[in-house]
């Protein structure tokens, strides 16, 4: 009797797992009906995107936490939006294969201090945004955008894979990396100070007033404009150059 109940409970406990992974690895797949829905969320300050979601981002704290989305319907039961200790995060839930169109979600907020791009999406902002300090960062295939960033430090990074940032503004002291084939193109993002490293065959473009400092560690490149004072270090063919001299390079 006890190797029949044994029996049964193990079989109800496989057939629960088994349940429990068909749901995980299920398709998530689209069916070309999109929906618009709004939702509320606590304010953030921080954003992370871990699925390859377009993010419109909106500094406006009359409006902070209002996360607008364009999605497919059948899609919509899988997105999981969350805004938990300060940070938002955007994902699709399970593991299985993702076949659908465009996410659009906007979003807003009082402030922003950190985006992470880990998805292969774009996020991008048209607006002021204003920061003490800001850090971005993408990994993969991904891109950030911003139009107009004004702040006393600004990071950016793009750590392994070819994504790209593309930044305008002003900030007192930037700090750039790229790692891989990455690119950073922030010729419109004025800066005092800029501390550039690159480690591989990306590439940097920067604005420049006063002291520029890059470390390359392969085949990359930094662009400047302006007419900063230049230190450089490392290992490799990688140069610092005037933005004029860029398209020669190529």
């Amino acid at each position: 009797m006890r190797k029949i109940i044994l029996s049964m409970v193990v079989a109800m406990s496989l057939f629960g797992m088994e349940q429990a992974s068909a749901q995980l690895f299920q398709k998530v797949e689209g069916n070309n009906e999109y929906v618009h829905v709004t939702q509320k969320v606590d304010d953030f300050y921080k954003v992370r995107m871990y699925n390859s979601f377009n993010v419109v981002y909106i500094q406006n704290p009359d409006s902070a936490g209002t996360v607008n989305i364009k999605v497919e319907s059948s899609v919509l039961e899988n997105l999981s939006i969350k805004s938990e200790d300060g940070e938002l995060s955007l994902k699709l839930k399970g593991l299985g294969k993702k076949d659908y169109g465009i996410i659009l979600v906007e979003i807003y907020s009082s402030s922003l201090s950190r985006v992470e791009n880990d998805g292969g999406g774009v996020f991008e902002s048209h607006q002021p945004v204003k920061a003490t300090e800001l850090y971005l960062g993408v990994s993969g295939a991904g891109q950030i955008k911003m139009d107009s960033i004004n702040c006393d430090i600004l990071k950016a990074k793009v750590a392994l894979g070819e994504g790209d940032l593309l930044l305008k503004g002003v900030a007192h002291r930037v700090d750039y990396s790229v790692l891989g084939g990455g690119e950073i193109r922030a010729h419109d993002m004025k800066s005092e100070e800029a501390n550039c490293a690159i480690t591989g065959n990306g590439n940097i473009g920067c604005h420049v007033l006063k002291k520029l400092s890059a470390t390359i560690t392969g085949a990359g490149n930094v662009y400047y404009e302006g007419n900063p004072e230049i230190s450089k270090k490392g290992i490799g063919k990688g140069k610092v150059l005037p933005i004029d001299a860029k398209e020669v390079v190529e």
